[in-house]
């Protein structure tokens, strides 16, 4: 029964689309699609409350947009500080490779903040627009302390960096953290200096 519903359906659905075409004004039946995509929020972190950008959650939309029919170009609305190298780079190849598969040019509006990873997505357009005041830029990794060394010190605490391996921790004199930045940025910035992004 659920079949022949669903091939009923078919069969009317292009006569209906029709009929729907011709109520339309006539100004915006020529109208061009442009289907919008808004990237929103940190990338990679989740709260039970607020979802950061991940991959998995911006499947959908990105397969949506990318598979409208007649769409003239495809926008990404971005306001994001960044955040995961990972996810950014995921979400980065992701909208390449469908504007590829479907030759749909891409073009990135930054609203207040497209910094680190939200700038690495935003490359991922043919063209970055963004409002003179907007904060666009700033791929890089970052890593802090706290500044009690002395006081540390008085008190013989010593800070060890290291990583947990299968074997156990492994002290090390920070050149992880070092080995670690470099293999970010050795994948961000090529995506800057070859990227497809154009204008700004």
């Amino acid at each position: 029964m659920t079949n022949q519903m669903n091939e009923h359906f078919r069969q009317l659905w292009p006569r209906g689309r029709e009929l729907l075409r011709s109520a339309l004004p006539k100004r915006w039946r020529g109208v061009p699609l442009i289907p919008v995509v808004r990237l929103a929020g940190v990338i990679g972190f989740s709260t039970p409350l607020k979802p950061g950008l991940t991959l998995a959650g911006l499947a959908r939309a990105l397969d949506r947009a990318f598979g409208m029919r007649n769409a003239k170009a495809v926008a990404l609305v971005i306001n994001s500080p960044g955040g995961s190298a990972v996810q950014s780079h995921l979400i980065f190849r992701r909208i390449r490779q469908l504007a590829a598969e479907k030759n749909v040019p891409v073009i990135a509006f930054v609203e207040d903040v497209a910094a680190s990873g939200g700038y690495m997505i935003a490359c991922a357009g043919d063209e970055i627009v963004c409002d003179p005041s907007s904060i666009v830029g700033s791929i890089g990794v970052v890593g802090s302390s706290f500044g009690f060394h002395e006081a540390l010190n008085k008190l013989g605490i010593t800070a060890v960096i290291g990583e947990f391996t299968t074997g156990g921790f492994a002290a090390d004199s920070g050149m992880n953290i070092r080995m670690a930045a470099a293999a970010i940025n050795g994948v961000a910035s090529p995506k800057i200096a070859t990227g497809t992004a154009t204008a700004l």
